[in-house]
């Protein structure tokens, strides 16, 4: 039997359940060993690397999103890439800010624009910003993984 996207991050995790995910997260963010390896579980599996969406969006909106009393809600990537390439106008479009940022789909979808613009030889994450802000304790640590995975030059406001 084939493994579910939630099962495998689950399992490089190394949790039983969902719901300790964000806490596991967490620690391993703190911890650059344990960091590199979860990443490099990543980067090794084609269903979990993909660096145009967030790969995120379906575990946290299915397992921890509070959509009754919060209504969290997560833009479609559709609805992401449309919104990355109006905001795409021009050079000036150096900064991107994402007041709701969840577990960082939007923000992604900006960042992939804007490095695609480039050669991946010459692309330099320093010559873009992007501010995120998100109130859930429970997606910031998805949020962050997200940011760090891809070398993003972020800032988290919480």
């Amino acid at each position: 039997m084939r493994e579910t996207v939630t099962e495998k991050i689950n399992r490089i995790l190394e949790i039983d359940d969902s719901y300790k995910a964000p806490q596991r997260i967490m620690e391993i963010l703190f911890d650059r060993e344990r960091r590199e390896d979860v990443f490099r579980q990543f980067v090794d599996d084609p269903e979990l690397c993909t660096t145009e969406e967030d790969v995120f969006h379906v575990y946290f909106q299915e397992e921890h999103a509070d959509r009754k009393d919060k209504k969290q809600d997560f833009t479609p990537g559709s609805v992401g890439d449309l919104l990355a390439g109006l905001v795409d106008g021009s050079d000036l479009s150096r900064t991107s800010y994402d007041g709701c940022a969840g577990t960082g789909g939007l923000t992604i979808s900006k960042w992939h624009a804007d490095r695609i613009k480039h050669s991946p030889f010459d692309y330099k994450p320093s010559w873009y910003f992007y501010h995120c802000e998100e109130m859930s304790d429970r997606a910031i640590p998805f949020l962050l993984f997200n940011l760090l995975f891809r070398g993003m030059n972020a800032v988290v406001v919480h």
